[in-house]
């Protein structure tokens, strides 16, 4: 939301742009709420999750959310970002704005990919090893790409779930 109101004041708008002190300030505002509510919400995860099923390669949801809210690449960016605004023009204080949204969304598109395939492989029954070889089987991405334009895949394994169950629902 700071980047489309900071690009609409800047550009659209025709008034003057956020001051740099004044959008800094906002980011490190922005930045503290996120660690905090991140913080919270991994505290309170950890213990329900402590006796969650761990899968290979994933871990338990806490390590999942954990590995996404906490990741260096984009704390280090964000903080990059808060220092170097003040020295950037508009144009390019808008790019890395838009460039770290970005990169927050793409992040939380791979920690949902790796929830539903945890979900799937602790929680949805599994009739044998066989099963998950099978073609018809959804292949598990969790890098940036392919895995955030996979909207069907959440609708499949649902399908697929109502349709064993013995009730059908």
């Amino acid at each position: 939301l700071l980047v489309v109101e900071y690009a609409y004041a800047c550009v659209a708008g025709g008034a003057e742009c956020t001051s740099s002190g004044e959008l800094e300030r906002r980011l490190r505002e922005s930045q503290a709420w996120y660690l905090g509510s991140a913080s919270s919400l991994l505290e309170g995860m950890a213990w329900s999750s402590a006796s969650d099923s761990w899968v290979s390669q994933l871990g338990s949801p806490t390590e999942i959310f954990a590995r996404t809210a906490f990741s260096s690449r984009h704390l280090d960016f964000a903080a990059a970002v808060v220092s170097g605004v003040g020295r950037m023009d508009p144009g390019a204080t808008i790019g890395v704005l838009h460039d770290l949204a970005t990169r927050l969304a793409i992040a939380n598109c791979e920690m949902l990919a790796q929830m539903l395939a945890h979900f799937t492989l602790a929680h949805l029954p599994v009739l044998g090893d066989a099963r998950l070889r099978a073609p018809s089987f959804p292949r598990f991405e969790f890098l940036a790409g392919a895995c955030c334009r996979r909207y069907h895949v959440l609708k499949h394994l649902l399908a697929r779930s109502v349709e064993a169950s013995p009730s059908g629902a």
